[in-house]
């Protein structure tokens, strides 16, 4: 299925005034934020459960790491499959699909009594996440936000920041009803709340809903004209240097982010907070993920080199203060900053990929940039839980994302040499 908007035939409301009253662009924008909030909320309190369930099983903090990673692969294995459906098929019922096989994930959490139930759990939810989560809402809001495409995803990658907030409330859960029965709510909030939510209201197109991209921020004047079409790109755009620039930051993310979802509670339970106190930490988190989220947005006027490297180098710095001699202080500033830094910039390279790729393959082209960036993402947990076991502190971890992030920043400067494809040769 063609995921760009035709300018053929326009809807009535494309041949005069646009209607007045609530524009259906803004209930997808919604919808969207939804789903981000509510199983990034959940997926991302592995940090939570961590020392819960290391503690009752006995596992190390490589074996315990290791389950998120396995749910990174199940992640990089639906991508591609995933960005192939979006070019093919409904973006609402893949969606809704990718949120019940989520829902069932978490419902599996309930009945972990080994090791490998616990990384089948995180592998399967992990399908449907990729399904219902980045990759469809980089397409359908691609869709209906054209000119203002770094806002609408700002404003819905900020669910994530939110998301994270909701730590307080599932270590209260933990505390309250156990961490079998915390997985059970989360299971069932996803599929009798998310899920009717994704299938009910989404639509794949404004014209679905006889209107048109952009239409709030369009003049009566240019309304009919729509967005312009994109050319079919080549698959072998795909393996080309644009490509692996693009990758070298969404890998940098990725590996990044979940590294610090995974060990940014134990790294403050071991400096002294008690596990409410550190589920505050990565609330504080949450929230300054948000706060970057939205003036992500700024991409759209002031470029999104600029913006990224930004980003990248506050990112830097917070790591280096997690890297530290850890004090209170320094934990919760190191921590804000980092949230900060990393929802300046996932936003922004999300557009960029867009910006780049965007046409009617860009379902391909996302799918395999998110099965690279999940690859690249199962390392970090992991390769941190490994460097804690060896040498029994998070110093050398958190130096690493440090480098990460400022060689991440060569590559979007070599990326701004390049002009997005719909403008070369112009």
């Amino acid at each position: 299925m063609t995921q760009t908007h035709s300018p053929q035939a326009p809807p009535p409301q494309a041949r005069g005034e646009v209607r007045p009253g609530l524009w259906y662009g803004w209930v997808i924008l919604g919808t969207v934020f939804a789903v981000m909030l509510t199983l990034i909320g959940t997926r991302t309190s592995f940090g939570v459960f961590f020392k819960v369930l290391s503690a009752e099983f006995g596992w190390s903090r490589a074996e315990t790491s290791g389950a998120f990673s396995m749910g990174m692969l199940g992640y990089a294995i639906s991508a591609p499959f995933v960005g192939w459906i979006l070019d093919k098929w409904s973006i609402r019922w893949t969606m809704a699909l990718g949120v019940s096989l989520f829902g069932v994930g978490m419902l599996m959490g309930f009945f972990v009594s080994a090791l490998w139930h616990f990384y089948l759990m995180n592998f399967v939810l992990s399908l449907g996440f990729g399904g219902a989560t980045h990759l469809p809402q980089i397409q359908v809001l691609s869709n209906w936000f054209v000119r203002r495409r770094g806002l609408a995803l700002g404003l819905t990658s900020s669910a994530q920041g939110i998301a994270f907030t909701t730590s307080v409330l599932t270590s209260a859960l933990i505390a309250g009803i156990g961490w079998r029965y915390t997985y059970l709510v989360f299971g069932c909030v996803i599929l009798m709340g998310t899920l009717p939510l994704a299938a009910l209201l989404l639509r794949d197109h404004p014209r679905g809903k006889n209107t048109v991209a952009d239409a709030p921020f369009l003049g009566a004047g240019n309304i009919g004209a729509g967005a312009p079409s994109a050319p079919e790109l080549p698959a072998a755009l795909i393996f080309s240097p644009r490509f692996f620039l693009l990758f070298g930051l969404f890998g940098a993310i990725a590996y990044i982010f979940t590294t610090l979802v995974v060990h940014l509670v134990p790294l403050a339970t071991d400096n002294g907070f008690t596990p409410v106190e550190g589920a505050a930490i990565f609330t504080l988190f949450g929230v300054s993920v948000f706060a970057g989220n939205l003036v992500s947005s700024i991409s759209d006027k002031y470029g999104r080199t600029g913006t990224y490297i930004t980003g990248a180098v506050l990112g830097a710095g917070a790591s280096t203060l997690l890297a530290g001699v850890a004090a209170g202080l320094q934990i919760i500033f190191g921590a804000g900053l980092s949230g900060l830094a990393l929802g300046l910039v996932r936003p922004t390279i999300a557009a960029m990929l867009t910006d780049h790729f965007g046409g009617p393959a860009f379902g391909r082209v996302n799918g395999t940039m998110m099965m690279l960036f999940a690859l690249t993402g199962a390392a970090g947990p992991l390769t941190a839980g490994y460097l804690f076991d060896r040498f029994g502190r998070y110093l050398e971890a958190m130096l690493l994302i440090s480098g990460v992030f400022i060689l991440s920043c060569f590559f979007a400067a070599a990326l701004a040499r390049m002009k997005p494809l719909r403008e070369e040769g112009t």
